[in-house]
């Protein structure tokens, strides 16, 4: 069956923007040892006179910088990981969305829909460069059914929504659901996709 692709993820420029992240996290790992070390220099002057201070002196720079700059590569690569994964496609009526986790309905069976507004850090402030900014709200699409339950966010990872032909794609497949929601998120997803249209 064929699989048609929502657009949350990096599609499209995920090279690029895989390339962009890591070369910034170097250079906020770089400048966040460089910050480490003044810490610990300056945490050097809180130390009582000890004999064993010159000692303390060589290496406690050094371990504050290393720990600071591990933290920033641990965050870029986590960035990174859950950014190149994430996905959500449709299989006629199969909606699958993939984070850390792959979670699937089917649109048909669904026992309830409900759309929801949430706050999600996104990549957008600056949408060429990539970086994650502040947390803006966004529509997510709550889907249950007899074996679990998916929630799909309506926007890209650049903070922009869904175009409005695959906002129809969504509404088409979810239109087959009988449960509680399902007509009023179909008619939101229209309508929606109609004024992004006209716009």
């Amino acid at each position: 069956m064929y699989r048609y692709h929502l657009s949350i993820g990096f599609h499209g420029t995920r090279a690029l923007r895989v390339v962009f992240v890591v070369v910034l996290g170097g250079m906020a790992t770089l400048a966040s040892g460089c910050l480490g070390f003044i810490l610990g220099m300056m945490l050097l002057w809180v130390i009582p006179d000890r004999p064993d201070r010159q000692l303390t002196l060589g290496y406690l720079p050094l371990v504050t910088a290393g720990l600071l700059a591990l933290a920033v590569v641990v965050y870029v690569a986590l960035v990174i990981a859950f950014g190149v994964r994430l996905a959500a496609w449709l299989e006629g009526t199969r909606l699958t969305v993939r984070g850390l986790r792959q979670r699937s309905v089917e649109l048909a069976d669904a026992r309830s829909v409900a759309l929801r507004q949430i706050n999600q850090k996104l990549v957008g402030p600056v949408r060429r460069s990539g970086i994650v900014g502040p947390a803006q709200p966004v529509s997510v699409l709550d889907v249950a059914d007899g074996n679990g339950r998916v929630r799909l966010r309506l926007a890209s990872r650049e903070a922009v929504q869904l175009p409005p032909e695959q906002l129809l794609t969504l509404a088409n497949a979810l239109s087959t659901a009988r449960c509680p929601g399902a007509d009023e998120v179909v008619a939101w997803l229209r309508g929606t996709a109609a004024l992004a249209q006209r716009g």
